[in-house]
């Protein structure tokens, strides 16, 4: 049998070929520290040095165009109870992270109602990943 022919290749090539560093880190179901991660990432000003890279991918992947150079964003974690909540002037982007966590009784709703009170007037996009 050819080393290729082998299910278990075919796995692990897959695996390597898509890295998931939750996976390498064993952290796959502490929801807190995903946000947390999520939000370092979408810093501009973060450590990573990579400005508004990862914040324009995002946008990018929810099919919102991507924000002009002089839109500055706020990262939010745990606002309102909130997971990420990402703001400039002209919008503000709520995110949801969900591992394995289930939504309580109105959760999602009562989310809405504070959002929409408190940033009247601004786009607002409601992301639940």
């Amino acid at each position: 049998m050819k080393i290729t022919d082998d299910q278990d290749f075919h796995y692990l090539k897959n695996k390597l070929n898509n890295p998931n560093i939750f996976i390498f880190l064993k952290n796959l179901s502490f929801e807190i520290r995903h946000s947390t991660f999520l939000a370092w990432l979408f810093d501009a000003e973060a450590s990573h040095g990579k400005g508004t890279l990862f914040l324009e991918l995002f946008f990018d992947s929810i099919g919102e165009e991507k924000p002009p150079d002089d839109e500055k964003f706020e990262i939010k974690r745990e606002q309102l109870n909130i997971d990420i909540l990402i703001i400039s002037k002209t919008r503000v982007i709520v995110i949801e992270n969900k591992l394995e966590a289930k939504d309580s009784e109105g959760q999602l709703k009562n989310y809405r109602e504070k959002i929409e009170k408190k940033f009247l007037g601004l786009k607002i996009i409601f992301i639940y990943w």
